[in-house]
């Protein structure tokens, strides 16, 4: 699933079981997601709920940060270090 698509969605794909993809998501019920995404990646999705920072987690460590999120997280860092 190309990182664009995570981002944009807050979602993140789990498993590939035949031709269900199994996708972390913040609403499982959400339909208009679920349709959204079968057509974009031409699969059946299933929806699994999951809270929205474990997928914004999951998505850093396995696409990398973007650019402003590696900037805020030094400033974070640096702030927690010298305050």
């Amino acid at each position: 699933v190309p990182e664009s698509v995570c981002r944009e969605n807050l979602v993140l794909p789990l498993k590939l079981d035949g031709r269900t993809l199994h996708v972390a998501a913040v609403n499982a019920s959400d339909v208009m997601l679920r349709d959204k995404l079968s057509f974009v990646l031409n699969k059946d999705i299933r929806l699994v709920a999951y809270p929205a920072y474990a997928i914004l987690t999951a998505i850093n460590r396995h696409y990398g940060r973007t650019q402003s999120e590696s900037v805020d997280s030094m400033l974070a860092d640096s702030g927690e270090r010298y305050s």
